[in-house]
């Protein structure tokens, strides 16, 4: 359908993992799933000239703030619960993102992994959530906003939080021109007993290694320094 802003197109985003978080560097491993949904006449349902659409939408779509993208090409689905005159397709994205790690609470601290889609806005369009685009009581996989899996983030020391997500424009303030984007915000919650277990539990050994020389008198200064420092680089 066309709006005032222009046209709607169904986006819905499926985090199907979070991994590599490397808070040295402040990135942190995401692959999803993005499906788009959008209008279409009779003949583009039908025929190859549906998918091309799809392909020249996803071409104007592109993720910002990462570090490194791969992303797949669109395959179309056909479901039956469209409502009338709807295509859509999915396609596969791995992205590193730049994470802005905020270390104020550690080791109880929370960070913010965000994920920013945006579209070309030379052709107006406006971004809305993938529901629209199905019937009422889809139990299709892409009929919503957003979808992470049970296994999504598999990590000791971190857990997800209810993710957030936000369909509009950009501040034009911010990015000279007001974009369609939408925006997801997944919220990593570091655990305290995960954080003992990866590294108090190494940690607490060296320290007591590092006790052990200074119990055994016999030793010379030159070898108790010696073993000191091979714990340093251990």
């Amino acid at each position: 359908s066309v709006v005032g802003e222009g046209q709607e197109v169904g986006v819905c985003l499926l985090v199907e993992s979070i991994s590599e978080i490397d808070v040295k560097n402040e990135t942190a491993n995401v692959s999803l799933t993005v499906g788009i949904f959008c209008s279409a006449s009779a003949d583009e349902q039908s025929s190859p000239s549906g998918k091309n659409k799809l392909d020249a939408l996803w071409a104007r779509m592109s993720f910002v703030g990462v570090v490194d993208m791969s992303k797949g090409d669109i395959t179309q689905l056909r479901p039956e619960d469209y409502i009338p005159g709807t295509i859509g397709g999915e396609a596969e994205v791995t992205l590193k993102c730049k994470v802005d790690m905020d270390f104020a609470s550690f080791p109880f601290d929370v960070q913010d992994v965000c994920i920013q889609l945006y579209c070309d806005p030379e052709v107006p369009t406006v971004l809305v959530s993938a529901e629209h685009f199905f019937r009422d009581g889809s139990q299709h996989g892409e009929a919503c906003a957003l979808a992470t899996l049970p296994s999504t983030l598999v990590a000791e020391e971190w857990k997800l939080e209810a993710p957030i997500m936000y369909y509009g424009r950009t501040d034009s303030n911010e990015t000279m021109l007001p974009f369609p984007a939408a925006i997801v915000h997944l919220k990593l919650v570091r655990k305290g007993a995960g954080y003992i277990k990866r590294f108090v539990s190494i940690i607490s050994p060296l320290s007591l290694m590092a006790l052990f020389p200074l119990q055994t008198p016999q030793l010379e200064l030159a070898d108790l320094f010696s073993f000191e420092v091979g714990l340093l680089f251990t």
